[in-house]
């Protein structure tokens, strides 16, 4: 009996430096040639803001996002006016809060996010209590992804 305990606390003893040296997760936002925008540590449960003013309605979009095992979970939406938030919802459901009007959808689950970053739409990623303006780092429109990985920030 005692043969297998001690063989499990052997196990454990070296798989935990293991875990421990586990890469940190990392939000990033960076262009498709690797330009790197905004990076930030993260956790499992943390949460981030994409804000970007409506091309057509004019007002800020928030969507919310958290930390889901490696990968952005949408938790909410949230628009400065009804007609912007009426273009995102798909089925008509928008509730109005003390922020705005929120769209009330289907989860969304996503490895990464593609947008399209340009003065006009301003967009901006907020995590970590840090506010990355993300067309102030690029020259025109341009293509980003906002993805979580492993690794640090001062790593690439």
């Amino acid at each position: 009996m005692r043969a297998p305990l001690l063989v499990i606390t052997a196990l454990l003893a070296l798989a935990l430096p293991g875990i421990a040296l586990q890469p940190a997760l990392t939000l990033t936002a960076a262009t498709a040639g690797g330009a790197r925008l905004a990076c930030a540590r993260v956790s499992p449960g943390d949460a981030l803001t994409l804000a970007f003013t409506h091309s057509m309605y004019g007002g800020d979009v928030r969507e919310t996002y958290r930390v889901d095992d490696g990968r952005l979970a949408r938790k909410r939406m949230v628009t400065d006016n009804a007609a912007a938030a009426e273009y995102y919802a798909w089925d008509g459901r928008v509730t109005r809060t003390d922020e705005g009007y929120e769209v009330i959808g289907p989860a969304f689950v996503t490895d990464d996010l593609v947008i399209r970053v340009d003065a006009r739409g301003d967009h901006r990623l907020t995590a970590g209590g840090r506010t990355w303006r993300l067309a102030d780092a690029v020259p025109g429109p341009t293509q980003v992804r906002i993805a979580v990985t492993r690794g640090g920030c001062a790593d690439r």
